[in-house]
C-alpha cells in the first residue's frame, strides 16, 4: 500500500476512505482546511423494542477551505 507519494513539488500523503467512489480523487493543502462543528456532538435515544434500549450519536461535522485555488478533484480515474 503507498501512503506517500514523492514529486517535484514535495511529499503528497494519500489517504483512503470507503465513502469516496473508487474513480475520484481529491486533492488540497492540509494547512489551507479545516475541520468545522456545524452540530456538536450529541446523544439521542431511540424507540424502545422489546428489553432492549438503543441510542444513537448524531453531528454534522463538514471540511472548510481556506482558497478553493488550493484544492482540486479528479474523476473518471479508473
Amino acid at each position: 500500500m503507498v501512503k506517500f507519494y514523492d514529486s517535484d513539488f514535495g511529499r503528497v500523503s494519500i489517504l483512503l476512505d470507503r465513502w469516496i467512489k473508487l474513480n475520484n480523487a481529491y486533492l488540497f493543502s492540509r494547512d489551507q482546511a479545516s475541520i468545522e462543528t456545524l452540530r456538536p456532538f450529541t446523544f439521542e435515544m431511540l424507540a424502545k423494542t422489546g428489553d432492549s434500549m438503543k441510542g444513537q450519536v448524531v453531528s454534522e461535522i463538514s471540511m472548510r477551505f481556506r482558497r478553493q485555488a488550493h484544492s482540486a478533484k479528479f474523476t473518471a480515474l479508473a
